[in-house]
């Protein structure tokens, strides 16, 4: 474990893709922080909870390790190091497609006053289907979390869940005109209020690329296509060939 100021960081993923450069995913690589209080809540609110298929990314019996053991020392066993390694397959996985959102966030005060940009959010859809979400303030980018939302939980093909949240977040994110979905201009802005946060704008919207997330062209006000190319790394493993079955000797009956 390593600490950057006062916070206890589990992992340095080194690297990676970054998805701001224009270039990308060629181009200059970033790296991620991810602090434990982040490794935490994703295991207390999320892995561990019924209703997200995690169970079918990590398997049964790792899953089943992680929600009997201690929070504070879960990282450390091997569970979870397969774990975290896995989580960090998954997002260079999006980041390398890319398949990846940014935008940056504008906080609302008590007086309504909308603040300037304080930092800005990598939105990374995974192949498993899950989301996960960095906060890149000037070069530090950490980890925040990484869920299922409920489009993917109930979608029981895993090879489609990452295609329903694809559809999620261009719903959330894209302006529409003449009842089709558009690559949003860089004015575009979504006012939305977190649970337990005050309201925010989140501005500069930017699909990471373009054609990943299936749109005609790179202008603004491109339409939507209404699907996305094939993701190989989104598949599941192909199932082994069923054996065949063996026939019973034939007997003739009596007549």
């Amino acid at each position: 474990m390593t600490s950057r100021g006062q916070k206890s960081v589990l992992a340095i993923w080194e690297e990676l893709p970054d998805p701001t450069d224009p270039a990308a995913p060629e181009g200059q690589k970033s790296w991620m922080a991810v602090p434990l209080s982040t490794w935490q809540h994703i295991l207390e609110k999320h892995i561990r909870r019924e209703k997200e298929p995690w169970k079918e990314v990590l398997s049964r019996p790792v899953w089943t390790a992680l929600q009997n053991q201690p929070v504070e020392s879960s990282h450390e066993t091997p569970e979870g190091q397969a774990t975290l390694a896995m989580l960090e397959s998954q997002v260079r996985q999006s980041l390398e497609r890319p398949l990846v959102l940014i935008y940056g966030v504008r906080p609302v005060d008590a007086r309504q006053q909308v603040k300037k940009i304080r930092y800005w959010v990598w939105g990374m859809v995974l192949p498993s289907g899950a989301t996960a979400y960095a906060h890149q303030s000037s070069s530090q980018v950490e980890l925040k979390t990484c869920y299922f939302p409920k489009p993917a939980n109930v979608k029981q093909d895993r090879g489609q869940r990452w295609k329903h949240t694809v559809k999620q977040l261009l719903w959330r994110y894209c302006p529409r005109g003449e009842g089709r979905l558009q690559l949003p201009a860089a004015e575009h802005q979504v006012l939305v209020r977190p649970a337990g946060e005050r309201p925010q704008y989140r501005s500069r919207i930017r699909f990471v690329t373009w054609r990943t997330w299936g749109f005609l062209s790179e202008e603004p006000g491109s339409p939507w296509r209404g699907r996305v190319d094939r993701w190989p790394a989104a598949e599941p493993p192909d199932k082994p060939p069923r054996k065949p079955r063996r026939l019973r000797p034939w007997k003739k009956t009596s007549e």
